[in-house]
């Protein structure tokens, strides 16, 4: 959801938006995810609370079997 939290860089708007979340940071209990808005939204890092707080619904996609 877009609007709902501060981001850096900023992103207009608010409403539905799909993110890739790309990884986890167990450490600092990061997200790590990439944006479609373009330059500067290849790779950023989020709180998972507020991961969670702005999450409306959730994907997983999983490889199918590998084949030799």
């Amino acid at each position: 959801m877009l609007g709902k939290l501060e981001e850096t860089p900023a992103i207009p708007g608010f409403g539905g938006h799909m993110r890739m979340i790309i990884g986890y940071n167990d450490k600092a209990k990061d997200l790590l995810y990439t944006d479609t808005w373009g330059a500067g939204h290849e790779l950023k890092r989020m709180p998972l609370t507020e991961g969670w707080t702005i999450t409306l619904g959730l994907y997983s996609l999983q490889p199918r079997e590998i084949r030799f």
